[in-house]
């Protein structure tokens, strides 16, 4: 099987189809990662539990792929989640104990991180890929709790004192893991925020150890870099934006909205250790006058913050009964949303971090890691009220179908597949310029008109929209591409000079989804491309063998419908098509100019304040989509997101 099609794997709840590339590849990273953290501690303290336990891990690395073999995924996935709890959890108990020089626990707890990165990566993904498709969402298999199965039995083999710590510890990792399954920026977010929690003086009681929790998160952000980024663009590929946010917001059942419930949990955490911390000040009288005040605004701003949350869950509803979420939610941000729901949590962590500034000389470990727990949650949301805002871009389609040559032209078979497509755009609240069928043809002075009329489309605002999608069916010529028309060729070169008349100055993107037997020289050409605009071609090559029969009027068409509706598992091996992607730009998105949402104009405040923050952090993620652009010229990834609703496949061999 070819890797971009192992890639293309995803797994199924119901009958545990599992993609033994990918699942082999993390598995075999985590037992790596954590057996190099686990070895220089079992030869210095040589107790025969770790002994046993780097046993069992290497037992786990040689029988893994034995495991898939036999097709017992369930059992190696438990068995390794139970020993990666143990092994953490001794790994926390006897790691402090021991000295090391730095640049091995640099290398050393780099790659146990890192492999508790990929975990929780696997696990965000293993519930995300669900939403939205047949198999139902449950925390008995998609959370590893043979994990924490594992770390108590460390603890009644070796029992700590403080188990309720360690506890904290693991699940203070798995956290920051998940906050970086979303989004890399989160990783520096995270970081920067425990370096200011480290200059407070909240890391005091942890500076005598051997490694601060200040570079513990840098090398979690380390791990995160080299590990999560990959696993995201080949593994996960039945995963939107939008999907994850109703996941996260979903108030439905309160067992599923792991991220509400866990804050009110982190909060509680929190005001007790710092209440303890507190009654722990010599000058009692004087801190608590000091606390009292700061602790009674933190709380009145933490009730407006899960407000909001509230709030912004309330038109969310199940992925299957919302035929037009996205629609509605942009009508209910724009009418009824308060910029309260993104500046709550900016301001919270600002508090929080004021809170642990006044109990600095009494902090202890437990003080860290609620910290450490909140902080991670709060940034979370407030990266997902930046982005939800911010990702709602604006779309207009435009769909020219007519009948192949080679194809019947059957008038019913042309509209239903401009139904289906105009359904398509609907349900993701993208604008249609026009999409129908031709069964005649059409000529070329036709074609050009609409699409320079396409192309002048704006919105009711007068700016050009964010994103412009072309759809063709039809014939093209063999060796060049170009669309046969009723009177002529139209070419590749003359379309993309009418986008430059029109879109030239604009920083908008183009896609184009070519349905036709001849169109992978589009997405080939366009790699070649040497302008700045943002251009991506979706096209098919037809594989030798495929039977001519089966190719019927937007047959390709259909399959990536089906796909983007998560109704596949989106292998294309036993079809008669091969998916291409070509664009102009490298990377896995595009580089946009950051506009400011009209939410965000409400105030001279909150105005000034995301124009200070969009011009902090676009120069750095400007900055990380080059570098992952280079890197993606070698690795590219399975799938292409558009953030619009859709996404196109790409061919890893290109």
């Amino acid at each position: 099987m070819e890797f971009t099609e192992r890639a293309l794997k995803i797994r199924r709840l119901d009958d545990a189809e599992v993609s033994s590339f990918s699942t082999l590849f993390v598995s075999s990273t985590v037992i790596v990662g954590t057996l190099c953290a686990l070895i220089p501690v079992c030869l210095k303290h040589q107790t025969p539990d770790c002994i046993s336990a780097a046993i069992v891990g290497f037992a786990l690395l040689i029988g893994g792929p034995v495991a898939f073999r036999l097709r017992y995924f369930s059992i190696f996935l438990t068995s390794l989640d139970a020993w990666l709890g143990y092994a953490l959890f001794r790994l926390c108990d006897l790691q402090p104990k021991i000295t090391l020089p730095s640049w091995l626990q640099t290398i050393q707890i780099a790659l146990l991180y890192g492999s508790l990165v990929i975990r929780g990566v696997t696990m965000a993904s293993d519930i995300f890929s669900r939403v939205g498709s047949s198999a139902r969402i449950t925390l008995a298999r998609s959370v590893p709790w043979s994990c924490f199965v594992g770390a108590l039995l460390g603890y009644y083999s070796h029992p700590p004192n403080a188990i309720a710590l360690h506890i904290l510890w693991m699940f203070s990792f798995l956290l920051i893991a998940l906050a970086m399954a979303f989004k890399v920026r989160m990783a520096i977010a995270i970081f920067f925020s425990m370096v200011m929690y480290t200059a407070f003086g909240g890391g005091r009681a942890l500076l005598a150890e051997p490694i601060t929790i200040a570079h513990q998160i840098a090398l979690v952000t380390i791990g995160g870099w080299l590990f999560t980024k990959p696993l995201l663009l080949l593994f996960d590929v039945c995963t939107n934006a939008l999907q994850r946010r109703m996941v996260i917001f979903k108030l439905s059942r309160w067992s599923y909205n792991i991220l509400f419930v866990g804050n009110i949990l982190a909060v509680v955490l929190f005001g007790v250790a710092q209440t303890m911390a507190v009654l722990k000040q010599r000058e009692m009288i004087v801190a608590i006058s000091i606390f009292a005040p700061i602790g009674l605004l933190w709380l009145f701003l933490y009730w407006l913050y899960f407000r909001s949350l509230w709030s912004l869950s309330s038109p969310l509803e199940p992925f299957d009964r919302q035929t037009c979420v996205e629609q509605k939610l942009r009508i209910y941000t724009d009418k009824q949303f308060d910029p309260v729901a993104f500046m709550a949590p900016v301001v919270c962590i600002l508090f929080t971090i004021s809170l642990a500034g006044i109990n600095w000389s009494t902090h202890d470990l437990l003080s860290a890691l609620s910290f450490a727990i909140l902080s991670t949650i709060e940034l979370t949301v407030a990266h997902f009220m930046h982005t939800l805002f911010k990702g709602f871009d604006n779309c207009i389609a435009f769909g020219l179908i007519t009948p192949n040559a080679s194809q019947v032209q059957v008038d019913e078979s042309g509209h239903l597949l401009a139904a289906e497509l105009a359904k398509f755009f609907h349900q993701r609240a993208i604008h249609i310029d026009d999409v129908s069928f031709h069964p005649e043809g059409i000529d070329i002075l036709n074609v050009r008109q609409r699409l320079e009329h396409f192309f002048e489309s704006v919105t009711e605002s007068g700016r050009a929209y964010d994103t412009y999608f072309l759809y063709y069916h039809g014939p093209m010529a063999p060796e060049t591409g170009e669309w046969t028309l009723t009177d002529g060729n139209l070419v590749m070169d003359e379309l993309l000079s009418l986008w430059m008349e029109h879109r030239a100055t604009d920083r908008c993107r183009l896609f184009i989804l070519l349905d036709s037997d001849n169109g992978a020289s589009w997405s080939y050409k366009i790699q070649a491309y040497t302008g700045r605009q943002a251009i991506g071609i979706q096209s098919y090559a037809v594989k030798g063998e495929a039977n001519s029969r089966r190719a019927s009027i937007g047959y390709f068409t259909h399959l990536w419908l089906e796909f983007n509706a998560n109704e596949r598992c989106g292998d294309f091996g036993n079809t008669p098509f091969t998916p291409l992607f070509g664009q102009s730009l490298p990377g896995y998105c595009f580089i946009r100019a950051p506009r400011l949402p009209r939410y965000e104009a409400k105030t001279v405040f909150s105005d000034l304040f995301a124009f200070l923050y969009l011009s902090i952090m676009s120069p750095l993620e400007q900055l990380f989509t080059l570098c992952w652009g280079s890197c993606m010229a070698y690795i590219p990834p399975a799938v292409f997101d558009t953030n619009q609703g859709f996404k196109f496949l790409t061919n890893s061999q290109q």
